[in-house]
């Protein structure tokens, strides 16, 4: 009840979670609702996916569980740290680990999927300046904190692009979607 009782106010305010932006908006949302919100949102994609391996599960839950946070401070953020590790890898292997695959497609996404990938980590991990521009005005924290806010989700979305294998390792799953 005192961790419920301090996510409103300004508290709230110096956080990157999802509750920062009702928040903002004038709506003081309870914890309750977002936490609800997130959950249906996550039963729902679960139940979604035909197969879900270990390190998909991880990030998934890992999303769920910075979504879902009334109060999302920088350090908590550290919890974000697998799923960054497997979305560059990722990004790293489907670009080829060099120049020679990237040459070969030329859509716009295959140029620049590393750098994208690393963007969304870069706003995590700069995630501090997010939080230190409290006294600006509205539309500067909104568009400051949406970054770090949204990142997880982004990188897990983009790590589920990729299928997972029968025994749910992304690794294989990386292999076989780059073998075809």
């Amino acid at each position: 009840e005192e961790m419920l009782a301090r996510t409103s106010g300004d508290l709230v305010s110096g956080t990157v979670s999802l509750h920062r932006f009702p928040y903002l908006l004038g709506f003081h949302l309870s914890p309750f609702w977002l936490f609800s919100l997130v959950a249906l949102a996550t039963v729902w994609w679960v139940r979604r996916l035909p197969t879900m391996g270990p390190a998909h599960l991880l990030c998934f839950a890992t999303t769920a569980a910075l979504a879902s946070s009334p109060l999302v401070w920088v350090h908590t953020l550290l919890l974000a740290l697998p799923l960054q590790v497997l979305a560059v890898q990722l990004a790293w292997s489907r670009w080829g680990g060099g120049r020679q695959s990237a040459t070969r497609d030329t859509s716009l996404w295959r140029r620049w999927e590393p750098a994208f990938v690393l963007l969304a980590v870069a706003a995590i991990q700069l995630a501090k300046g997010a939080t230190a521009i409290a006294e600006a005005p509205l539309l500067i924290q909104w568009f400051a904190a949406l970054p770090p806010a949204l990142a997880p989700a982004l990188l897990t979305l983009y790590l589920f692009r990729c299928r997972p294998s029968p025994n749910g390792h992304l690794a294989q799953a990386r292999l076989q979607a780059t073998a075809t």
